[in-house]
């Protein structure tokens, strides 16, 4: 996003430059706003796949990571500017948040006995850098050589169950 110019937006909106000051007095507060989209995007996309899962308190948190990663896969430019630079550092604004979005499914498993009341201390960070890890390095197309994105995908969350302890 960093090569990206409000002219470019513009031209993408198919709008006059100066259409897009009006707006944002700047392109840093633009850029912001592209962010907590992209971001806010991310989550519903998060939510709508916990809704569609099945109903073992597992593949909550599975299909709430699956779109994570498969997000940062189908929309790298959306997932790059929502996480990059400086307008990405807070997300307390976001609604939803993709952040808010994990916390829940993870205190929706302790709910259900699914994850430990002690685990979930820990499991917030655990799960963010796996996930958000994978989906940036499948954003950018780098995987060893061999592994698929269903692999990848697969073994992440096989490690995620075990480090954090989900049943």
């Amino acid at each position: 996003m960093s090569t990206l110019s409000a002219r470019d937006v513009a031209r993408r909106a198919g709008v006059s430059s100066a259409a897009v000051y009006r707006h944002f007095p700047d392109f840093g507060q633009l850029r912001v706003a592209v962010a907590r989209a992209a971001r806010e995007e991310l989550a519903r996309t998060m939510i709508a796949a916990k809704a569609l899962a099945g109903p073992t308190p597992r593949t909550w948190l599975d299909e709430a990571c699956r779109a994570y990663i498969r997000f940062g896969l189908e929309q790298p430019l959306l997932f790059a500017a929502a996480f990059q630079g400086p307008e990405a550092r807070d997300g307390s604004g976001d609604d939803p948040s993709p952040w808010d979005v994990l916390l829940e499914t993870l205190d929706e498993l302790v709910a259900v006995g699914a994850l430990g009341a002690a685990s979930r201390e820990q499991a917030p960070l655990a799960v963010w850098t796996s996930v958000h890890g994978l989906a940036s390095l499948l954003a950018i197309g780098t995987l060893p050589p061999g592994v698929t994105v269903e692999l990848a995908i697969g073994t992440v969350l096989r490690s995620l169950h075990r480090s954090i302890g989900v049943d």
